[in-house]
């Protein structure tokens, strides 16, 4: 949500309550957060040959890692 619609970033409440939920605690999310950013790094490498879209997923975690709460 802070990457794309960074706007909406006041709306989290709203959105995880209506998947029937509180948020959850910044560390919780944060590692969510990374942990995709990795998953997707990866799947990149297994399907790309030239590791552009891995270069941009090591991008967005780098930038993830350093959002603070």
């Amino acid at each position: 949500m802070r990457m794309h619609h960074a706007g909406h970033r006041q709306d989290l409440d709203h959105f995880f309550h209506a998947y029937g939920g509180p948020v959850p605690a910044w560390p919780v999310r944060r590692a969510a957060m990374l942990a995709r950013c990795a998953e997707l790094e990866q799947f990149c490498h297994r399907w790309e040959s030239n590791d552009s879209g891995a270069r941009q997923w090591q991008e967005r975690a780098a930038m993830t890692a350093g959002w603070q709460e």
